[in-house]
């Protein structure tokens, strides 16, 4: 004859159940929160994708396995500046190369126009920066990015400070307004 197994009342089993889940529900809370981040946006440089004082969330561990993409809107966190943050898009990625054509830049030859705007707006070289690599062409590293501002009047970006490197990037950005 076999030992029977006692019963749990079924007053016990609610009362685990309701606790089990009030526990997952607090660790994917704190979790997400480890996860992505909500910063304010301290400037126009993004406009109009993203304007000053708009939110913005930082998904910090989008890129541990697949590299940023052209186009991505991602955070800076240059190791130069220290406690400041940045969002550019990204226009160039490993292996592109970029130059100045009748000074409009281009990326692997195609002329590089914002994304935030319907009619064509170029990005231009701007004035006293420095060259772009050697002999005018800038070759980007395996581990070098390009980026930009959404709007090319108002943004000091890769074209003043140069490629980044990638431990730069902090995460990628989602517009939230």
């Amino acid at each position: 004859m076999r030992a029977s197994t006692p019963a749990i009342p079924p007053r016990v089993n609610r009362h685990y159940a309701c606790f089990a889940a009030l526990l997952t529900g607090m660790l994917l809370l704190i979790g997400g929160g480890c996860l992505s981040r909500t910063h304010i946006m301290p400037s126009n440089m993004m406009h109009p994708t993203i304007s000053a004082g708009d939110h913005v969330r930082v998904e910090e561990e989008a890129y541990l396995a697949v590299s940023p993409q052209r186009g991505d809107l991602v955070m800076l966190r240059p190791m130069l500046y220290q406690g400041r943050m940045w969002v550019f898009r990204v226009c160039g990625v490993p292996g592109d190369s970029l130059t100045y054509t009748n000074r409009i830049l281009a990326c692997n030859g195609t002329p590089v126009r914002s994304p935030a705007f319907a009619a064509p707006v170029h990005y231009f070289e701007l004035p006293g920066a420095p060259p772009l690599g050697t002999n005018g062409v800038l070759k980007l590293s395996a581990s070098e990015f390009f980026v930009l501002g959404d709007d090319p009047r108002m943004t000091q970006d890769s074209r003043r400070f140069g490629a980044i490197p990638r431990v730069d990037i902090y995460g990628k950005v989602i517009p939230l307004n």
